[in-house]
């Protein structure tokens, strides 16, 4: 089932690539995005999180936690994510109980669709790490964000559409510049109005 927003998102313990545990409540107090990846080795996946890293800075300025997830082995997520420095943190979630709690859905039409649709991010992500991509990217998993308030509430529930599809950089960024004093640079395209699930 979706997680809606407005709705008090799902408390979990998880532990991070370095063995650090988090439990989500810890961060009652901060903004929160929890950013729901598919394969380590999927080259969309990994152009999103080099865009994230770019932006981290200003979002930590601004208050922003981000907790990046991945259905997959440990070992895997070390092999292809956290060989590259990342200044957040990192969840492997190899049995998929996260997905689960958050209702993170798959469809093999949104594998075909980033396919026809997204080669050019495709071929960057593949640019930017030069890794080769193995047969589990090819999974029907779907990508999904959560930005979460002060209070743990979920403010933007986005469910990705194809492989390739998160939350808008720019809403994720409205988001922070009403929140602070301080306006953060704009990146990314123009926000239109915030809406409920994935671009229609």
């Amino acid at each position: 089932m979706r997680t809606r927003n407005g709705q008090a998102a799902v408390d979990f313990r998880a532990m991070d690539v370095d063995g650090q545990m988090h439990k989500l409540s810890d961060y009652r107090g901060r903004r929160v995005l929890l950013s729901f990846f598919r394969d380590p080795s999927c080259p969309f996946c990994n152009l999103r999180l080099f865009q994230i890293a770019q932006r981290h800075a200003d979002w930590k300025k601004a208050g922003l936690v981000v907790l990046a997830f991945f259905k997959a082995d440990p070992n895997d997520v070390i092999r292809y994510v956290a060989r590259h420095p990342r200044p957040f943190v990192i969840v492997p979630d190899p049995n998929g109980n996260l997905y689960e709690a958050y209702g993170i859905e798959r469809s093999w039409v949104g594998v075909v669709r980033a396919m026809m649709l997204r080669m050019p991010a495709m071929a960057r992500g593949l640019r930017l790490y030069g890794s080769t991509p193995h047969m589990a990217m090819l999974s029907g998993q779907l990508p999904a964000d959560f930005l979460l308030d002060e209070t743990g509430h979920v403010i933007r529930a986005y469910y990705g559409r194809d492989i390739s599809d998160h939350i808008p950089l720019a809403e994720i960024e409205a988001v922070l510049e009403y929140a602070c004093s301080q306006p953060i640079t704009p990146v990314g395209r123009r926000f239109g109005r915030i809406q409920e699930g994935g671009p229609a």
